[in-house]
């Protein structure tokens, strides 16, 4: 696949934080290479740790540092999962705390962090219009995924008392981000199939938000762009080069979202999950059409972006 003629050049996606590409999760050990660097809290999910081939790849690049996991909390990120990561972390006194996974581990370790600065962690946060972090240690994240983009992100979602809230803050984006293709490479087709169409789903609805900008457009259109072409091989006859464009996809996506915010199918799509179990990628692409329809038939369309925000 050739990246589309007017779409950015992939190699912009990596720069001060960020790198994207084969073999760049080696770079966590230069992170690590700093005084007060040496208790790891590592925030992942099995069986897509090991599956993808990230537990062992870490464990040679943390070397001798000491380590304690943390692995054993709900798929959609629960405050009570978050509550307890954070009494881990503390009692643990960890340095840096390192994410491996797809969007709620990612999620996950935004929440523990974030909660593990601030006073508390005081449920009241979820509905404070600002608050205050507190301080909060270094953090990488290494998707192993290629869907939400939420190492791109300054938001997490978390559900408290079967209500979803999404926390929001620049400081919630990890100090460094590795999206490394390589860990994708042994997903399975419907993975790669549900978090492949939330990447394309972002960059569309990042397109016709009312928040978008010039800069998150350029992200949204290269996200659809590489998405569109990249993802049908990508679960019928998936190899390493169209693994590396849905990871760039993903990545960009995250990019655009995080100035636009998603839209009404993805408002939908948590209810659609939350009700009857489907995934949470395929759930929002089963709303995507009949609102671009929507969207495109009306000349105000607010009332359904509004109405889905609500549900």
């Amino acid at each position: 696949m050739k990246a589309e003629p007017g779409v950015m050049d992939p190699e912009l996606l990596s720069g001060d934080g960020v790198q994207v590409g084969y073999g760049v999760v080696d770079q966590l050990a230069g992170f690590l290479d700093h005084p007060g660097r040496e208790r790891i809290f590592m925030v992942a999910q099995e069986p897509g740790f090991s599956l993808s081939g990230a537990k062992d790849r870490l464990r040679s690049l943390l070397g001798t540092r000491t380590m304690r996991s943390f692995t054993e909390f709900a798929p959609n990120p629960q405050w009570e999962d978050a509550v307890r990561g954070v009494a881990e972390l503390r009692a643990f006194r960890a340095d840096v705390l390192v994410a491996v996974g797809g969007g709620s581990v990612l999620d996950m370790a935004k929440l523990i962090n974030a909660l593990g600065g601030a006073d508390g962690p005081n449920p009241d946060l979820l509905r404070a219009a600002t608050w205050d972090f507190g301080h909060r240690i270094p953090w990488v994240a290494i998707p192993t995924t290629s869907g939400t983009g939420a190492e791109a992100t300054g938001f997490a979602v978390v559900y408290f008392e079967g209500a979803k809230f999404s926390l929001a803050h620049a400081d919630l984006r990890p100090d460094l981000a590795l999206v490394d293709p390589g860990f994708t490479l042994s997903a399975p087709p419907a993975l790669t199939s549900a978090t492949g169409l939330d990447a394309l789903c972002q960059g569309i609805e990042s397109w016709w938000s009312v928040r978008a900008t010039e800069e998150s457009r350029r992200f949204a259109r290269a996200a659809t762009s590489w998405a569109w072409g990249a993802l049908p091989p990508a679960v019928g006859s998936p190899d390493r080069e169209n693994r590396l464009w849905m990871a760039r996809a993903a990545h960009a996506a995250g990019r655009a979202i995080h100035v636009s915010k998603t839209t009404a199918p993805h408002a939908l799509s948590y209810r659609i999950s939350s009700k009857y179990g489907v995934p949470h990628g395929w759930a929002v692409a089963l709303s995507l059409a009949p609102i671009l329809a929507y969207n495109a038939a009306s000349p105000d369309d607010g009332a359904l972006v509004k109405a889905a925000a609500n549900l």
